[in-house]
């Protein structure tokens, strides 16, 4: 098992469950201002990287939500960067809903307004 486990306890974290040995283990990107949270596990192995990622939220009121298009830009460049080289799967909590049906508790959402309905392209 590997775990990276950063910043504030309880706010994020990402673990890796494996039975094959990586050939190299990376936590983060690269990018500091990142990689302080815990985020991101990526394993290499001979044909292909595997990489687990918890992706920030926006928060309440979309208080975050500059960061998590940058950290997004940034996820997409060290992905692509990897893909050069092997290709790359990648996994994890991506904090996105496509519809209604993705979320769980949908009217509890609404209720506390941990929901934020926008729609980004890029």
């Amino acid at each position: 098992m590997l775990l990276e486990l950063r910043g504030k306890k309880g706010y994020s974290g990402t673990a890796v469950f494996t039975k094959q040995k990586p050939l190299n283990v990376f936590y983060g990107m690269g990018v500091p201002r990142h990689d302080s949270e815990g985020r991101l596990i990526t394993l290499e192995f001979e044909n292909f990287y595997f990489a687990t990622v918890y992706v920030p939220n926006s928060q309440r009121e979309l208080a975050r939500l500059d960061y998590r298009m940058n950290w997004e830009d940034d996820f997409r460049e060290y992905i692509c960067r990897l893909d050069r080289k092997k290709p790359v799967v990648f996994c994890g909590d991506l904090n996105v809903a496509h519809s209604e049906i993705d979320l769980k508790t949908l009217k509890q959402i609404i209720k506390t307004q941990d929901l934020q309905i926008t729609s980004v392209k890029k």
